[in-house]
């Protein structure tokens, strides 16, 4: 989970971020899968949620959490097909 305090980016930029992510991990998928081919089941999504989280320590860790922070959790554990997608919420836009 990558996450940003500010402004919200606009939407075309999060959408060619995520398709550079996206090329790099089929790179990596394509590479891995002669090793493995289980490799290839594998999927990239990208939830773009926009909303209020607060922030604690856990001795070197930083944790996030807030309502912004479950709304974007639960809308990653989805049953969309294709496994591989980006979603931008209505908050963020």
């Amino acid at each position: 989970m990558f996450y940003k305090y500010g402004i919200a980016q606009p939407v075309e930029a999060m959408l060619s971020q995520f398709e550079q992510m996206l090329a790099a991990f089929n790179e990596q998928i394509d590479q891995g899968k002669l090793i493995c081919p289980h490799v290839a089941m594998l999927s990239i999504k990208m939830v773009t949620h926009y909303g209020s989280i607060a922030e604690f320590r856990i001795e070197r860790f930083r944790k996030i959490y807030g309502q912004a922070v479950v709304e974007a959790h639960r809308l990653l554990k989805n049953h969309i097909h294709p496994h591989t997608y980006a979603l931008v919420t209505q908050q963020y836009l």
